[in-house]
């Protein structure tokens, strides 16, 4: 049985400077263009999409792993070329990398990529094991549902579909299936939100790599868990 973890930006000040590294962004277009990155959501693009240019802030280092949460960048990673083609080697599908240099110190640095997943793997999930809940504006648990399989997970998005803009799944205490092989996937819903995970494999490669600005974040655990003050992450990584 492998083990997984979530692919985070480092928090650590003394890598990043400040986070989150990036303080503003170029849009070279208009945010309603559908052609714009952010309306690509998991689907393959036949033609390159317009992207946006992070802004580095002043205090903020480079590093291979990028925070950027701003238009441009939603719920997608930001990236070096290196640890692009790390990504790349071990996983062969359901990916599109784009090229959108950064602005760091009045100076654009080209080999900065924004990483477009076309596959989602929620069959990944071991739903029997996880707690699923759907909620209300986001925030609010309606109640607990109970989901036995993918594809009940499948009927309940279809079902919720029209009524997306008010009801939303969140899977915490996230189980995966063990029996799975693939070292690079993304999921939605966890925690509400979207999550790339490694597998053992890949994470090793990525550090012996030497690539800087990011955090492993075990799978089993749920984000306050990780961050709660002298817990796990603190003791693997340091303050923040």
């Amino acid at each position: 049985m492998m083990n997984y973890y979530t692919l985070t930006p480092s928090l650590n000040n003394r890598i990043v400077g400040t986070y989150p590294q990036v303080q503003n962004v170029i849009l070279n277009c208009d945010w309603e263009n559908q052609n714009f990155i952010d309306n690509v959501t998991f689907k393959k693009t036949a033609s390159d999409p317009m992207v946006a240019n992070a802004i580095i802030a002043k205090d903020a280092h480079l590093t291979d792993l990028i925070s950027c949460g701003l238009t441009g960048f939603s719920s997608k990673l930001l990236m070096s070329g290196k640890l692009k083609a790390l990504i790349a080697s071990f996983r062969k599908t359901g990916l599109q990398f784009y090229n959108t240099p950064v602005r760091f110190h009045n100076d654009f640095v080209n080999d900065y990529w924004v990483l477009n997943p076309f596959e989602l793997n929620m069959e990944f999930v071991d739903y029997q094991k996880s707690a699923t809940f759907l909620m209300k504006d986001v925030f609010h648990i309606e109640k607990e549902l109970t989901i036995e399989s993918y594809d009940d997970y499948l009927k309940l998005k279809d079902a919720l579909e029209p009524k997306k803009d008010v009801y939303t799944i969140k899977i915490e205490n996230l189980v995966l299936r063990n029996d799975l092989t693939e070292d690079f996937f993304v999921l939605e819903d966890v925690e509400g939100v979207v999550k790339y995970y490694v597998s053992d494999r890949l994470k090793d490669v990525i550090e012996r790599s030497g690539c800087c600005g990011i955090e492993f974040m075990p799978s089993n655990l749920i984000l306050n868990e990780w961050l709660r003050p002298e817990g796990k992450r603190e003791k693997i990584y340091g303050n923040v």
